[in-house]
């Protein structure tokens, strides 16, 4: 397998989503054809895509949240699917033990019936937020949408590729360049209702 760095699927994925067959797949540790380079791209590409949509990390990734202390409990953002996915927590810059997480709800419980000191944005929780294996649909949903952009590029006037924007959050809003099937293979794992 050809796993893509910064990636959401696999390049043998995407070209078996093409019809390019299993003929047409490199063998592993060969330079990539120009074609296949340029399949990695769109692959990296959809990645923030997807996770703009999803309003959350999908590729696991380490980040600071901030928030309000003086509460027994702190709801955390993103997909923190486990409990060991906080790998520190800090009050008004201390390093703070005897948390508890519910990763299932996504909440922080300051622990033993305590309250986290009172303060605005003074609990500092690091955390690893994404999927350890992307889910399918999300898979799915990455291998539609550069689908989608290949073959819209190649029924393009003056031939080549579709060419994408440095930034590809702004592709969000574009109904054209994210079909509604992406959209709707997205919605369930959104966060906060943003897909």
């Amino acid at each position: 397998m050809t796993a893509v760095a910064g990636g959401l699927i696999t390049l043998e994925y995407m070209l078996e989503g093409l019809k390019y067959g299993a003929k047409q797949t490199p063998p592993p540790g060969a330079q990539l054809s120009a074609r296949d380079a340029d399949i990695v791209k769109y692959i990296q590409a959809a990645t923030p895509v997807i996770e703009h949509l999803v309003g959350a990390p999908i590729l696991p990734r380490a980040q600071t949240q901030f928030r309000d202390g003086g509460k027994s409990a702190v709801l955390l953002s993103g997909n923190v699917s486990a409990a060991d996915a906080v790998t520190a927590v800090r009050v008004d810059g201390q390093a703070y033990t005897g948390y508890v997480v519910d990763a299932t709800a996504r909440i922080l419980y300051a622990g033993g019936g305590r309250r986290f000191a009172p303060g605005i944005r003074n609990v500092e929780v690091d955390v690893v937020a994404g999927h350890t294996n992307v889910p399918e649909t999300l898979a799915l949903a990455a291998r539609e949408l550069v689908r989608h952009w290949i073959q819209n590029g190649k029924q393009s006037p003056g031939a080549g590729a579709m060419t994408l924007p440095s930034d590809t959050s702004s592709l969000v809003d574009d109904e054209w360049a994210i079909p509604r099937r992406v959209r709707q293979l997205c919605a369930p794992f959104a966060t906060s209702g943003m897909a």
